[in-house]
């Protein structure tokens, strides 16, 4: 019987050890994979965060350019044209009417003569620019 159980104790001992060693391996493999996705998690978190700097670095820089030119005196001076109707000294405004409007004259009595105001399309308003004496 004695020898029944080392017989028993030397066929279970290398399985047993051989069973420990895989559930080891599972266990390191799992340990590793998962901290490599992990790893690729954290890089994209950093690429995407590196994305968003560049972007807000372009901002400042826009918002940069647009400060020193909001600083500048060539803005104030339009500023002051523009909504305080200032002029330099020698200088003319010209005042350019947003829309051309045409008259007609309607035939009628010589007495009582009526203008009547048409509004000009834009592509009539370039025939007449190119083809009108």
């Amino acid at each position: 019987m004695a020898m029944k159980n080392d017989k028993e104790k030397g066929f279970w001992l290398p399985r047993i050890v051989l069973f420990l060693g895989f559930v080891a391996i599972a266990l390191i493999s799992f340990a590793i994979f998962k901290e490599n996705y992990r790893k690729r998690q954290i890089q994209q978190e950093i690429s995407s965060l590196q994305k968003e700097v560049e972007r807000i670095q372009k901002d400042n820089a826009i918002l940069s350019d647009k400060l020193s030119y909001l600083g500048s005196s060539d803005y104030q001076e339009k500023e002051a044209k523009d909504k305080l109707n200032l002029q330099r000294p020698g200088e003319a405004a010209v005042v350019i009417q947003p829309e051309q409007v045409k008259t007609r004259e309607v035939a009628g009595a010589e007495t009582n003569r009526q203008e009547i105001i048409v509004k000009v399309s834009n592509p009539e308003k370039w025939l007449d620019y190119f083809f009108k004496y």
